[in-house]
């Protein structure tokens, strides 16, 4: 999406298996090419000078022109970048790298992982305090009682 162009030769998003290719934003000097086989990893390396994980799940390939560099999976170009490591800046380090880098920003201190957890917790909470658990979970065992309204699915 960042780059130049998308091309799907095999119609692996187009609409009905159609083959496509869509102008990209011109951000990156790369371009995209979807393929037929997915990738499904989990990549491991450093970015910015820092230890990066994250996940990839796509069809898409890029290749790289000669103003992008690599970064992570995907490129950047000056203060541009794509990436294809999903969650990758859920890490601490890189996070803080990447918005020293793009915006001269210090550290936060923030943890995402426990502020993540927070929020979970925050949820499970309200969840607890204001849903009838026993009563959702009767449904889900039995289902609605014939005597239930209900909307059948596709009516007006």
């Amino acid at each position: 999406m960042l780059g130049r162009v998308i091309r799907d030769p095999y119609g692996i998003e187009g609409p009905g298996g159609q083959v496509t290719e869509v102008e990209g934003l011109g951000l990156l000097d790369v371009e995209t090419a979807f393929s037929p086989h997915k990738v499904l990893r989990l990549p491991r390396g450093e970015g910015l000078g820092v230890p990066a994980s994250g996940y990839e799940i796509h069809h898409g390939r890029i290749t790289r022109g000669d103003t992008a560099e690599e970064f992570l999976g995907g490129a950047r170009d000056g203060p541009v970048f794509g990436t294809m490591w999903h969650g990758s800046l859920e890490g601490d380090a890189l996070r803080e790298a990447f918005l020293r880098e793009t915006l001269g920003l210090a550290p936060s201190g923030s943890c995402f992982l426990a502020a993540r957890e927070r929020r979970l917790d925050l949820l499970g909470d309200l969840v607890e305090r204001h849903l009838d658990v026993d009563a959702l979970l009767n449904l889900a065992r039995h289902g609605c009682p014939p005597t239930l309204p209900f909307l059948a699915p596709g009516a007006p």
